[in-house]
């Protein structure tokens, strides 16, 4: 997964259509959803993300060059957890950005680089 909790510097940028702002990208880790599992869990919002993903068994490779974040983004592997099977879909239930939302902003899409 790419940017599997979220780019963390994204929520900078605005959200645009048709030339006018239209709100802010949101990162995952500030979704109320999120936090309230982190503590439902005892886990950090990216533990929970990371979790989430793991347990679909999609792989995914979270960028971080803060050691403490790293520790805690292994943790869910050493230390594992399991989001119930009503939470999992509570998670893939939240509002997703995708190059529909904004197809300019995305480079996948009519760049004429995809099969």
């Amino acid at each position: 997964a790419y940017s599997p909790i979220g780019a963390l510097d994204a929520h900078q940028f605005p959200v645009t259509h048709e030339g006018k702002v239209t709100g802010m990208y949101p990162t995952l880790l500030q979704d109320p959803l999120i936090i309230s599992l982190a503590r439902t869990y005892k886990r950090t919002e990216a533990q929970v993300l990371l979790r989430w993903i793991h347990q679909q068994g999609v792989a995914s490779n979270p960028r971080s060059m803060n050691e403490t974040h790293m520790k805690e983004n292994l943790d869910i592997l050493s230390n594992p957890f399991t989001i119930s099977d009503d939470d999992m879909i509570r998670i893939a239930n939240l509002a997703q950005d995708t190059c529909e939302v904004d197809p300019s902003w995305y480079e996948c899409v009519g760049d004429g680089n995809l099969p």
